[in-house]
């Protein structure tokens, strides 16, 4: 059993082993850790190292603006007793969650760790490269959610073969990200709750349809809990086949400095994706390569140009003829 408590100047995280019979429960304290600042946050446990041991997982006050330290407290076999352990990871934020997921199946887990990074609700992902060491995989940043992601749930759902990334934050927003077997794009969003801190977020464990239900604390909530089923029409849809050939708009726009460019297609095809100023003038080729059928998502980061619109250009074979398909939309980025 653990046991966290908090205060301003700090907090203890303690491990208590269940010592009673039967019916006569009575737990003994076999580990206490004295945290550096208080306790903040949902923490985590789980195998992230491949080791055979779970492991906790803690999540601290702090600023979201210096770089993440992975805390976590381990069970060590060979000393036979607990151990706190701390990694300073290749990021920048605050945590508030950590869940330890096999992401591809291959029998070697991943870290996901939610937080603020830089005042924006925020993912990493890492995956264990030796004793108490990380390297990051992925990242998620809701630029125009200026707060902390708290908490997330993942599963597979049905028709799918990649798991899907539900998602909660403290301004009261819900977010699923779909994984194509490389990265995460997101596929639904609910901005709609009439209040802030979506405190847990959970898929539903029924197995007759998909679903989440979420809790919140607002002056409005009354302690409400509500439950959404999935509708592959108008709520999260599938991870599917797209047919055709399709640019998205870009998210979010107007934007600053960076923004997220979507498109699918429906055949192995090669494709040129590149982004144009106002006068026509080419300044970055994002994609020239050949890419499998599916969704893709790429970022472009505007940083070294000034506000302004921007026009971005998909391009591509047309398997039926000799002729190019192309698409064009254009983008706000305000600095």
């Amino acid at each position: 059993m653990l046991r966290g408590t908090s205060s301003p100047g700090g907090g203890e995280v303690r491990v208590w082993e269940h010592t009673g019979s039967f019916g006569n429960p009575t737990y003994t304290n076999i580990y206490t850790y004295t945290t550096v600042t208080y306790i903040f946050g949902k923490g985590g446990i789980g195998d992230s190292d491949n080791d055979g041991w779970d492991e906790v997982f803690l999540t601290f006050g702090g600023f979201p603006t210096f770089n993440t330290f992975i805390r976590r407290i381990e069970f060590d076999s060979s000393s036979s007793s607990f151990q706190h352990l701390i990694f300073e990871a290749p990021s920048i934020g605050l945590p508030a969650s950590y869940r330890v997921y096999d992401l591809g199946n291959d029998n070697v887990k991943e870290l996901l760790m939610t937080g603020n990074s830089n005042s924006r609700a925020s993912v990493y992902i890492f995956r264990s490269n030796g004793q108490n060491s990380y390297v990051k995989l992925d990242s998620i940043f809701e630029y125009a959610d200026n707060n902390n992601m708290l908490n997330s749930d993942i599963k597979v759902l049905t028709g799918n073969t990649n798991p899907t990334l539900l998602l909660g934050s403290f301004n009261g927003r819900v977010y699923t990200y779909q994984h194509n077997g490389a990265a995460f794009v997101k596929d639904y969003e609910n901005l709609n709750f009439p209040g802030a801190a979506i405190r847990r977020v959970y898929w539903l464990p029924t197995t007759s349809y998909d679903g989440y239900f979420n809790t919140w604390s607002s002056t409005n909530s009354n302690g409400t809990f509500y439950v959404f089923k999935r509708d592959n029409l108008i709520g999260i849809i599938n991870n599917h086949t797209p047919v055709g050939f399709e640019l998205y708009q870009n998210y979010p726009n107007p934007f600053n400095p960076v923004t997220h460019l979507k498109f699918e297609i429906s055949e192995l095809r090669f494709v040129r994706l590149t982004v144009y100023d106002i006068l026509g003038n080419e300044i970055n080729i994002l994609v020239n390569q050949k890419l499998k059928p599916g969704i893709h998502e790429f970022l472009w980061d505007g940083t070294k140009y000034s506000s302004g619109v921007y026009f971005y250009k998909l391009e591509a074979d047309n398997p039926s003829s000799s002729l190019r398909v192309s698409e064009t939309k254009k983008m706000l980025m305000i600095k």
